[in-house]
């Protein structure tokens, strides 16, 4: 089935070339995401900063309150905390 399918719609790189084309908007927006995404990942991190880290922070629009952490749990991927505002 494959080489029919191939033979009528081409190959998946030539499907990308066609909708590259078709969308221009598309190309760039993804040209600007990555751009974005590499100058992102170029910057040094804060000294502070580290990914293992306990230190959690969190921001509220710009209102000024208390907040204790009541609870923490994680998964492989995730990380749950349970806030309290006092």
């Amino acid at each position: 089935m494959y080489p029919h399918q191939k033979e009528s719609c081409g190959t998946r790189a030539d499907y990308k070339k066609r909708y590259r084309k078709q969308h221009p908007d598309y190309v760039g927006r993804n040209a600007a995401f990555v751009k974005a995404h590499r100058k992102r990942l170029r910057q040094p991190r804060a000294a502070t900063e580290s990914p293992t880290s306990c230190d959690l922070q969190l921001s509220l629009w710009s209102q000024s309150s208390k907040f204790s952490i009541t609870h923490v749990s994680h998964t492989s991927r995730d990380i749950f905390v349970s806030v309290y505002q006092q």
